[in-house]
């Protein structure tokens, strides 16, 4: 799986792919279908478990399940999940699309249960607040993760130049325990199965949606 996020001034653009072979191409194939379905209903008053009931009628009609705990999500400046969750199943949400939204469509389909599950290890973290840390190389960190990404997220990787990575990792697990940053840990297959995402952002348009990351 590969994943392209970008901003200019805090508008992000939010996409995502898998590529596979042999196979599992047919996994691909079938996100990929799920998400261009989706796109094609996209336009103002359009309920977004629509788009959840599309993606997993797609998603079942070719042998595969979409995983229930992931969700597409709304766009705002400087926030990567905003308002709208977008389903991948058929469940009521209330919530319809108006001119104007930005949305991240993202499907992911698996030929396991069709549930993901938190694992231990955590590589990506977000700036949440400011709080009261013991280690002054903790605030200082704070301080510059919340200068260089603004509550966008950043990987343990763009800070190894800092310090070593056991302090690195021990600075980090601090920030998170008091709450200063969010982890987001690695997710795995509840059964073991294989999973493929796909994924665009789209603005609402009066007449349909304009898909931002083609």
């Amino acid at each position: 799986q590969g994943r392209h996020r970008c901003h200019l001034d805090g508008y992000i653009a939010d996409s995502a792919f898998t590529v596979a072979t042999g196979e599992k191409q047919e996994l691909v194939q079938t996100v990929e279908r799920a998400l261009e379905a989706s796109i094609g209903a996209i336009k103002p008053g359009t309920d977004v478990s629509e788009i959840g009931k599309i993606v997993e009628e797609t998603t079942t009609a070719a042998g595969f399940k979409p995983i229930r705990n992931l969700t597409g999500h709304g766009l705002a400046r400087w926030n990567l999940h905003a308002g709208l969750t977008v389903p991948n199943v058929k469940e009521e949400a209330g919530q319809k699309l108006k001119v104007g939204d930005v949305v991240a469509l993202e499907p992911f389909v698996t030929d396991g249960a069709g549930y993901v599950e938190d694992q231990k290890k955590v590589y990506i973290f977000r700036y949440l607040h400011d709080r009261p840390v013991r280690l002054r190389m903790a605030k200082q960190l704070l301080n510059e993760v919340k200068r260089a990404y603004d509550g966008l997220p950043f990987a343990e990787r763009w800070l190894a130049k800092k310090m070593s990575k056991l302090r690195l990792e021990l600075t980090l697990r601090e920030l998170v325990g008091v709450g200063a940053l969010w982890p987001y840990h690695v997710l795995a297959e509840r059964a073991g199965g294989k999973v493929a995402q796909a994924e665009h952002t789209v603005i609402v348009t009066e007449d349909g949606c304009e898909v931002t990351t083609r």
